[in-house]
């Protein structure tokens, strides 16, 4: 009676979840309409190997499209196919990964009529029942929201020589602050860590708008050089997961975090000192991060498609997808690379 209670919650949702095996891949189909299992008979070693060439294509805005594809064909066929039947676009579809499947950009697996999945479904990455408990359930975002938007840092030569220039960054920012009634931009020497917190703590969103570290030995988005820090001259000063244990989080309904590989470190998605994990361990019910180094302008194009719907009515999930479309509909930015490196995560 339990388990029927619990599917009956998931009545504009289906959830696919795995359980990464030594044999093999365990996967169950679920929603209120019932439960489906299947089991994916495939080898560690080489299920692993494709995974991460297939990430790495996508991540590469020069890779071969046709071999892109074929290895998203080839994937959807062994990790969503066997679910194809239950599948309604009309859903949305929750997938819950377990190790080496969390690399997968789920958007970009290719179906049988060579369609992209992400095309088909607004898709959610949920790191698992557990953390779905703990998460407060999604409200709408609308313009009377008050946001916190975080633009580019002033960083010290040294630091700013190890990143990118992100010449569209601050008017993506701005951009965003814009659409909200009650917003507080930050940008050059006011991102640091003790004004972001304070803000936090009366947030409705947070959107973040600049550079990102994602490693083993660091992890966070970098903030203001501070003139008085004993640190090295070209070591950033970061905002990590562990920082957010320690803040307020309880109103913050969504957080954006439009820099580079903001979902991963080096350990992966399912590392505990990711960024993502940290807003969803304080209960935030939404998460839009990216998942490999991402393009300045065509990021800026993407948010701005994503808060024009967003703010329309439409839930984080369906918005996301609607703005990737956009971009994924244009030549110039048709690769995976520029519209299927962000997720939304968490519910």
């Amino acid at each position: 009676m339990q388990i029927r209670a619990a599917l009956r919650a998931f009545q504009h949702e289906t959830v696919i979840s795995f359980v990464y095996l030594p044999s093999g891949v365990a996967a169950w189909e679920f929603d209120d309409r019932g439960v489906n299992f299947a089991w994916i008979a495939a080898s560690n070693d080489e299920l692993a190997g494709r995974i991460r060439d297939f990430a790495h294509r996508c991540a590469d805005p020069y890779s071969d499209l046709a071999t892109l594809q074929q290895q998203g064909r080839s994937l959807y066929d062994l990790l969503i196919a066997p679910f194809e039947r239950q599948l309604e676009p009309s859903r949305l579809l929750i997938v819950e990964p377990d190790s080496t499947l969390s690399e997968v950009p789920w958007q970009a697996l290719v179906d049988a009529r060579n369609q992209y999945l992400g095309s088909r479904f607004a898709i959610v990455v949920s790191p698992g029942l557990g953390y779905w408990l703990n998460l407060r359930a999604p409200a709408a975002i609308s313009r009377e929201r008050t946001a916190l938007v975080v633009g580019m840092p002033a960083l010290a030569p040294l630091v700013a020589s190890r990143f990118a220039p992100l010449p569209d960054a601050d008017r993506e920012a701005q951009s965003v602050a814009s659409q909200f009634q009650h917003a507080r931009l930050l940008y050059g020497t006011e991102v640091t860590a003790l004004a972001i917190k304070q803000e936090l703590s009366r947030s409705d969103v947070l959107h973040f708008a600049g550079h990102a570290v994602s490693g083993v030995k660091q992890s966070g988005l970098v903030l203001a050089s501070l003139k008085d820090d004993n640190r090295q001259a070209d070591e950033p000063n970061l905002l990590s997961a562990s920082d957010l244990e320690k803040v307020t989080l309880q109103r913050l309904e969504l957080v954006v975090l439009s820099a580079c590989a903001t979902a991963e470190t080096e350990k992966g998605f399912m590392g505990p000192e990711t960024l993502v994990r940290g807003f969803l361990r304080a209960g935030v019910p939404q998460v839009v991060a990216s998942r490999w180094p991402v393009d300045s302008h065509s990021t800026s194009q993407i948010m701005a498609e994503f808060y024009s719907r967003l703010l329309k009515g439409l839930a984080v999930g369906q918005a996301l997808q609607q703005a990737a479309d956009k971009l994924r509909l244009q030549p110039e930015t048709g690769h995976p690379y520029y519209w299927a490196a962000f997720s939304s995560y968490g519910r």
